[in-house]
């Protein structure tokens, strides 16, 4: 995964966690961005989009990162099993599905629907949805 898309999933959680202080923790607000994608993504895409990417993103982040073999999306889209305690883990997932957007509907798409979910929060290409 690129850097950039990296830096892109780490800034997504960080974000989250600033929006509510009260419901601050590192797998709650992993799980916050992945809402708001899962919604997003259906909206746009349909049912089974979101899921079907989060399943191919879970696989790839637990190859990278094992603490999160316990993990598992349900039926119905939501993420069982993330813990706090893999901080990094964690925005690997949210990375690796950002990159799997990027492959599946094209970066130019993947940065307008992050852009459609958090107006104002900048991404690290400037060819992107800020600067159309």
């Amino acid at each position: 995964m690129s850097p950039a898309t990296r830096e892109l999933a780490e800034r997504l959680i960080a974000h989250e966690a600033a929006l509510d202080l009260s419901l601050r923790g590192e797998s709650s607000d992993t799980c916050r961005v992945c809402e708001k994608l899962r919604r997003s993504l259906e909206k746009h895409l349909g049912p089974g989009a979101y899921s079907s990417l989060a399943t191919l993103a879970l696989g790839l982040a637990k190859r990278e990162a094992p603490i999160l073999e316990a993990v598992q999306i349900t039926e119905s889209g939501s993420i069982k099993g993330l813990t706090g305690e893999a901080v990094n883990a964690n925005s690997i997932l949210i990375a690796q599905f950002i990159e799997l957007m990027k492959t599946f509907i094209g970066e130019t798409v993947t940065l307008w629907l992050v852009d459609d979910i958090w107006p104002g929060l900048p991404t690290t290409n400037a060819s992107g949805p800020k600067s159309q």
